[in-house]
């Protein structure tokens, strides 16, 4: 192996160190939420592509040739939790299952295994002996494109987070400004790793695994020094996203406030005919206003908000009027058919009014 990679092992040695320390940490929290199992699976899966680049350069995998491209399946955790991580605790709106963008993890964890079990060994062999004893390094330049799985990772995350923001805010809020340093310093390394890759580069390669170094005890400091940066930048996008909304001026605390008078006092939702348009008309806005309220800041249709009034009432008279049919509950709650009344009860608790436990 060429010395030049030394130093390359010592890198990837740290790296996988301080993930594994990460990844550990977010587990010894006294009771760990999705938060911590998403950011937990991301720093492990960091630290076993780190651990393997440091076995693969320091020639310990010419004892183990099956497990040479182990750490591919890996790197397509990394962008999906991160971005996972990022839009739950942001409270940005997400529309897609978390399963979905982990297809290319599990389609090419079935072709590592495939590999193995096709006698793939003896080639892992021929191109470990190749890299150890040549100064052709032509098998690496492929491993770059890897990179920009997690890239278009990162683009998706900072489009959602800045785009909705008007430049005098971002001017104005320095939380955004650094925000946006952050993951401008992480797209760098990103890069900087694919350039490395694809150009053979070991001068690049050991500058991004630097960077990487530099980043993840930066993020620790960067939690003693911002506690609440999460919470504070959640904050700021609520209030200031709305840059091309019909929201815009509006009063969102009044909105609320109507809303809970008209839905909890006068329960306008028991009518068969309450819409949209009647329940805007009442709080004196617009149906796209009130549309773009239930959307936006309540992550619901109206429907969905209307039945869920509805639901609750009748799991009340279910349990409390025993004598009443369903069918009669069904009308009280505001419903004009058995059909829908069953189907909505169903969505909303799990099962339908006649297994109601």
């Amino acid at each position: 192996m060429d010395k030049g990679w030394i130093a390359f092992q010592v890198e990837f040695a740290i790296i996988a160190f301080l993930s594994l320390l990460f990844a550990i940490g977010e587990i010894l929290v006294p009771i760990p939420k999705i938060l911590n199992w998403l950011l937990f699976v991301a720093f492990g899966a960091l630290s076993v592509m780190a651990s393997h680049a440091y076995f693969l350069f320091s020639g310990t995998l010419l004892s183990f040739p099956f497990l040479i491209g182990s750490y591919i399946p890996f790197v397509f955790i990394l962008g999906p939790l991160f971005a996972r991580f990022i839009f739950l605790r942001l409270n940005i709106p997400i529309k897609t299952k978390l399963w979905i963008h982990l297809i290319p993890f599990f389609l090419s964890m079935l072709a590592i295994i495939l590999f193995n079990s096709d006698g793939g060994n003896r080639i892992k062999e021929i191109l470990l002996s190749s890299i150890y004893n040549s100064d052709n390094y032509d098998g690496f330049s492929n491993l770059g494109y890897l990179n920009l799985h997690i890239l278009i990772y990162m683009i998706h995350c900072g489009w959602r987070i800045f785009w909705p923001i008007s430049e005098n805010i971002f001017i104005e809020e320095r939380l955004f400004r650094l925000s946006f340093l952050l993951l401008l310093f992480v797209m760098g390394i990103t890069i900087l790793s694919f350039l490395g890759f694809f150009f053979q580069n070991k001068n690049l390669l050991t500058a991004s695994n630097f960077l990487l170094i530099f980043f993840l005890m930066m993020i620790y400091f960067f939690k003693q020094r911002y506690p609440s940066y999460f919470t504070d930048l959640e904050i700021y996008l609520s209030q200031k996203k709305y840059k091309n909304s019909r929201l815009k001026g509006l009063d969102l605390l009044k909105i609320k406030n109507e809303l809970e008078q008209l839905m909890i006092i006068d329960k306008i939702y028991c009518e068969e005919t309450v819409s949209l348009t009647i329940l805007a008309n009442q709080m004196s806005i617009t149906s796209h206003q009130l549309s773009e309220y239930f959307n936006d800041i309540l992550n619901k249709n109206f429907v969905t908000y209307i039945n869920e009034f509805r639901i609750h009432d009748a799991q009340i008279l279910l349990s409390n009027e025993p004598e009443m049919t369903i069918l009669a509950i069904a009308y009280q709650v505001g419903f004009n058919s058995k059909s829908a009344f069953n189907a909505a009860f169903l969505k909303i608790t799990g099962c339908t009014p006649s297994f109601l436990p």
